[in-house]
């Protein structure tokens, strides 16, 4: 046996785990590599992400009490013993203190280290993982910014749905002929805006089935009055061609609704999520 007991791995949930879980009965100085990792983690528990054989993944158990002895500064040192070796290969080579290395500003290293103890401080565990092949890190962004906060539990506490809401214990308000007459006009609205959407609407609670064609011009070019919401309102053609179908093609598209302020949109906080659905 030389200086190091080298333990090779195709798979396992994380070289620190390991060591952790055997180290009473490994040697000094035992290495462990593994092609994949299943839960690797980096510091303050975040997820490392790699793919299976593009990272060097690996730790090393210390039980040297000297060396355990200078806990503080072992994770620089093997920072800087990764820059060297790095440095031999390619350049532009740097470290973010205390323990990531770059390469042209992107990060290729991470050092987690681990202390295991009973009564006192028994063994170290250095956790090293190498990016070599890896340039796809879609699911550790994703993984990233999905868990910054619990936006899950943010929406269950603040967002109110519209069918949770009880109805309103009030008589409904009512107009005489000529009331209608006079709000008929007020806001435009034609006999067939009536009779062919909000008739059938109010009768069956669902909207009329009519032609997806508009010919009628822009708002703002149009010659004759138009209600003011027509100057916010996109016509068919604006929009989309081929129309897009909530129904059929739901996993893409959504008809709900969010009614409410959209708050800060550059700060994630629970306030965001007071809307109305």
């Amino acid at each position: 046996m030389g200086l190091f007991n080298i333990i090779l791995l195709d798979s396992v949930d994380s070289t620190n785990s390991y060591l952790k879980r055997n180290y009473e009965k490994l040697d000094d100085l035992t290495i462990v590599f593994s092609s994949f990792q299943t839960l690797g983690r980096g510091r303050m528990n975040r997820k490392f992400y790699s793919k299976k054989g593009e990272s060097l993944l690996f730790s090393i158990l210390i039980k040297n009490k000297k060396i355990i002895e200078q806990f503080d500064s072992l994770s620089l040192m093997s920072g800087c013993y990764i820059y060297k070796f790095l440095s031999k290969y390619v350049s532009n080579v740097s470290i973010k203190w205390p323990n990531d290395v770059y390469i042209n500003d992107k990060k290729v290293a991470g050092i987690l280290l681990e202390g295991v103890s009973t009564s006192s401080l028994d063994a170290l565990i250095i956790g090293i993982g190498i990016n070599i092949n890896t340039i796809d890190f879609d699911e550790e962004i994703k993984d990233k910014y999905s868990s910054e906060h619990p936006y899950g539990e943010w929406l269950k506490t603040n967002m109110i749905k519209l069918s949770d809401l009880p109805l309103p214990n009030k008589k409904t308000i009512e107009y005489s002929k000529d009331e209608m007459q006079h709000l008929k006009k007020m806001f435009d609205y034609s006999y067939e805006d009536i009779y062919d959407y909000i008739y059938k609407i109010a009768l069956n609670g669902q909207e009329a089935v009519v032609s997806m064609g508009a010919d009628i011009p822009l708002a703002v070019l149009s010659k004759r009055h138009q209600p003011l919401f027509n100057y916010f309102k996109q016509l068919f053609a604006q929009v989309t061609n081929p129309p897009i179908d909530a129904i059929r093609e739901k996993i893409v598209t959504s008809t709900a609704v969010y009614l409410g302020r959209d708050g800060n949109l550059l700060k994630d906080e629970p306030l965001n999520c007071q809307v109305l659905k």
